[in-house]
Formats: structure tokens, sequence, C-alpha cells
């Protein structure tokens, strides 16, 4: 079964509950190649108090009743389980996007309280590589090693999991072994995201041309006709027309990022370039006192985004990177975003750990398989 959240003629788009989105924390143990956060920069928490107010408004103004975590690493965040515990409390379900390393840690402290655990619907284990090597080249020595360690205690102990790989350059080749492996693991479904710019000199060596990602994504089709697994393309592969809009668009999804602002999605917020005051797709921080008027500016910045989607969906400006929707939002907020003569848009104007965002070390490109 193959999951996008749009729909064309031949792919049904499955029906998703509201969500809420959590960028919990800039923390993280990685320094992965296709990551847009700084680790130069001091590290940033979602507070409890921004958390317990989001989740109220999520629920009284949208009738969310689950929250997805992401990061930075979220097992990090000083207060985790204290956070899961606001979600549980709500009556929420939750799930995770995860590099794995602390599972065993966090996972002991979730069987502390029973609805810790209950609460928890999947876990999505971050996975750039079907081999040790392709994955750790882009995310670091031994990070393979923890997502197959922690992968193995979600199947002893029957917790729902999937596999999740940002597609880029140097891992394409690998899609279809990757899939099989989640299989072979007991995963519940598998993903294949595009990779965004970065806005650094990385993009170069990551990047895939509009027609390669036509052809990819034809494979994932192929791959999900044959693996009874979900396999996953999210948000942002090549499609004729805007209709249907992407779920943040479409008001399925919402976003709150580490200072407890409403965003546009989690693709927008936190991108490393220019001046986060002057950032048209985050709104103002949430408090007990602002919901209305907060909904109704969230309101208002989708149909404005949707709009402006539409107008220029058609436009020759994007020239064959047309049709490809995150690509042209971002393009459109001014953000790092992939164009026909390479990574385009704000470019990030700070260094990452291990000079990562400075010039970066010739790799050899992998050719794209269709």
């Amino acid at each position: 079964m193959l999951t996008r959240h749009d729909t064309t003629a031949t792919i049904k788009r499955l029906p998703m509950t509201p969500r809420l989105g959590f960028h919990v924390t800039n923390r993280c143990q990685r320094d992965c190649d296709h990551c847009l956060r700084d680790p130069s920069q001091v590290a940033v928490d979602l507070s409890l108090e921004a958390a317990a107010t989001a989740i109220a408004f999520a629920r009284a103004e949208f009738g969310v009743t689950h929250v997805s975590l992401t990061g930075g690493e979220p097992t990090l965040h000083p207060h985790f389980v204290q956070l899961i515990d606001l979600i549980a409390a709500a009556g929420m379900t939750w799930d995770m996007v995860t590099n794995g390393e602390r599972f065993a840690e966090i996972f002991a402290q979730l069987d502390e309280q029973p609805n810790r655990g209950a609460s928890l619907r999947s876990l999505s284990l971050s996975l750039d590589g079907a081999n040790e090597t392709t994955h750790d080249g882009i995310r670091g020595p031994g990070s393979f090693r923890a997502v197959m360690a922690a992968a193995s205690i979600c199947a002893v102990r029957s917790i729902p999991f999937g596999l999740q790989m940002t597609v880029n350059c140097r891992n394409v080749d690998e899609i279809e072994r990757l899939g099989l492996d989640a299989a072979l693991l007991g995963a519940k479904h598998v993903s294949f995201a595009m990779m965004q710019p970065t806005g650094t000199a990385l993009d170069e060596e990551l990047a895939i041309g509009p027609d390669d990602w036509r052809q990819i994504f034809h494979r994932i089709e192929r791959l999900a006709s044959v693996l009874r697994i979900t396999v996953v393309a999210p948000e942002g592969y090549w499609r004729k027309t805007p209709e249907p809009l992407c779920g943040p668009l479409r008001g399925e999804t919402m976003h709150v990022d580490v200072h407890g602002r409403l965003s546009l999605c989690c693709l927008q917020s936190d991108v490393p370039t220019g001046d986060p005051s002057e950032d048209r797709t985050v709104l103002g921080a949430l408090t007990p006192a602002s919901g209305a008027s907060a909904a109704t500016e969230l309101v208002e910045l989708r149909a404005t985004a949707s709009d402006a989607l539409r107008k220029h969906w058609d436009s020759a400006e994007r020239g064959s990177w047309r049709g490809f929707s995150c690509n042209t939002c971002l393009a459109l907020s001014g953000k790092p975003h992939w164009t026909d003569g390479g990574a385009g848009g704000g470019q990030a104007e700070r260094e990452r750990w291990r000079g990562a965002w400075a010039p970066a070390k010739k790799r050899p490109r992998l050719r794209v398989v269709p």
C-alpha cells in the first residue's frame, strides 16, 4: 500500500487524524549532512508551559487528538517524559521521529507510568542507508547500529515502528533494499522523504534533479506493489496539479516550533537562513489568552499560502521544478529550495560541527537508477 499526502489518479490518499506537530528541541547527538538545524547555536527546548498551551489550543480550536514529536532528537529534551505525561493527560496519542540512540533509557522511563507507553501510537526510526557505511557516512559513526538496536527492541516489545529515509544522492540506490529490510525487521511502514536543501555547500553533492525525482517516485510505487507493509511517500513529490493541498494547508496538521510559535509546517520551521523576525510563515507564540486570534491567524496564513501556491503552480519561473509543491512553497517563502541550477534561495551563513557547512569534502555521486 502506497501512502502519500496528496491524491493523483492512481494513488489514493488515506484519511489522516488531525495532528499537532511539536519541534521539541534543537538538541541532537548527530550532525547529519542533510540536517537544517545549527548545532553551533545555543540549544532551545520547547517549554512544558508552551506545550501545554499548544495542546489545549489544538484540542479546543481544531479538535486535534494526536501529537507528532520531531527535533533535533526529541528524547534529548530535558523534560521529555513530562512532555509525554502532558500528552497522555490530555487524552491524546503521540508518535515520534528518533535516531534511536536513547531508546532503552527512555523506554525504561515510559514504563514507570502506564499512560506513557499506552498513548504511544508509533515510532519512526531515521535510517538513511540500507548498510552501515552509507547511513554512518550521512549521520556519523555508530548511528546505524543504534537504529538496528532500537528496531530490535520495538520488534521484541511489539511497539509499532517504521523506518524513515531522507533520500539524497548518496543513498538513492538503496531505496528498494531498505524497504525490504524494513519488512524483514517487522516495521509497519517505511517512508522515503525528499531531501530539502540546507542552504549550505553540502547541497551540491546531495542534490537530485527533478527528472530523477520523478523516477524515484515510480520506483517507490513499484516497491509498494511488492511489499505488504505501508510504503509512504511524504509531501513534496511531483504531481500535475496543486489540488488537493498538502496536510498543513488542508488544515489536517498544525506545527509549533521550539519557541512555542505556530508555523505553517515543519519544513518551514527553523530553516537556517535569513532574519527569523521576517519569516512570514511563523506566527507569534501561543498564550492561554491568544487562542481565538491565533486560530484566525493560522487559517488566514494557510489561505494566503494556498492562494500563492495555486497562482505560482504553472509559472514558467519554476522551470523543471514545477509540480513539486513543497519546493515551490519554500521558494515562495524565500527559503532554500531546489532550482534548475542547483540549490537557490537564502543561504545559511553559519558553520556546523566539524565545519560541515563550510566548503564540503567532495564525495563520489551515486547514479540514480530508474
